[in-house]
């Protein structure tokens, strides 16, 4: 009984559900594997706990289709949002997996391998573009231009959800997968890897926190200064999420599809003129993309597709017991 119980849970769970649940777990073993490297594991260990249980609550609090239809709208509303929360519930948890696994990268190495980054882009440049192009070409525009896009980055991410959960829901499950495939895998990459990019630089660092030019310039220092995050540059998450974006958009919201594609190559430019990335990690980025967007596509596919093959047989087999039970 028990098992079939669990059977049945299972089957429930979508392929996001288990991508952020395994996510989760290996970072929740990884915190309490090198505690005694990590300056003050436990709270990060709470963290990810309660982001586990956020998962779970979601979960088992499932979409509305598991509940009466509403009666006011009010009850309507609250039906839509959870429909909305149950499909893109790991956006809510973005932010902090990319901010706490800057809390304990430095944990296998002991220290940032940045020198190392920034000899790469030596060698192929002669220097490192992101500790030049700051000082050697300021422009009003060109930050208020580079940095606008990176404002536009953290609202399209969510942004994008929103218009696929109107537009056309099938849509919005493959941009999550996607999406949050890639990111886990770079999550896991910080992890191991820790690199904090331009503003290893103290020079690049303090430019990037101080307030100057105009808005979009200023939120974005803003978001460094109040975040206080250093670290999970390679590779870089705003070129490959950006990108996603993008692509996901030609394909599923062609009426985004410019905005978000002009945005994804403003991205770019804006890692390396904003200070916040070596040209390296945005190989990295291009490499991550190139092998993993279609292997999170075809995971997709696969996943959904044998659920459905396995539905299909369970109704046959449904089917051919109910005749033998009547005679």
């Amino acid at each position: 009984m028990r098992n079939n119980v669990l059977k049945r849970a299972i089957g429930q769970l979508e392929m996001i559900d288990f991508m952020t649940l395994v996510f989760i777990a290996v970072n929740l073993a990884y915190v309490a594997l090198m505690r005694n490297a990590i300056a003050d594991p436990w709270p990060i260990f709470s963290g990810y706990a309660l982001c586990l249980a956020f998962t779970l609550l979601v979960i088992a609090g499932g979409g509305p289709e598991r509940y009466p239809a509403p009666r006011s709208r009010s009850m309507a509303a609250v039906r839509w949002l959870q429909g909305l929360l149950r499909q893109a519930y790991p956006l809510a948890l973005f932010a902090y997996f990319f901010m706490a696994v800057t809390r304990f990268d430095t944990a296998l190495w002991g220290s940032d391998l940045d020198p190392y980054f920034a000899g790469m882009d030596t060698f192929l440049f002669g220097s490192v573009p992101s500790a030049r192009l700051l000082f050697e070409y300021p422009s009003f525009l060109l930050s208020e231009l580079l940095h606008g896009a990176y404002v536009l980055y953290y609202v399209s991410i969510p942004g994008l959800a929103f218009w696929l959960y109107v537009k056309n829901r099938s849509a919005l499950r493959e941009y999550i997968v996607v999406a949050m495939f890639i990111f886990y895998a770079a999550c896991l990459t910080y992890a191991v890897l820790p690199v904090v990019g331009g503003r290893f630089d103290p020079a690049i660092r303090a430019l990037t926190e101080t307030y100057r030019y105009g808005p979009f310039t200023r939120m974005m220092v803003f978001i460094y200064r109040s975040s206080a995050h250093s670290g999970a540059a390679f590779p870089s998450t705003h070129a490959i999420m950006s990108l996603i974006i993008a692509l996901m958009s030609i394909k599923r919201a062609k009426p985004l599809a410019l905005l978000f594609s002009i945005n994804a190559m403003l991205i770019l430019a804006a890692t390396i003129y904003c200070g916040y990335h070596y040209v390296v990690d945005l190989f990295g980025a291009f490499v991550y993309l190139a092998i993993l967007y279609p292997v999170g596509l075809r995971l997709e596919r696969a996943f959904y597709r044998g659920r459905e093959l396995r539905g299909s047989a369970d109704d046959v087999t449904s089917s051919a017991r109910l005749p033998a039970r009547r005679r």
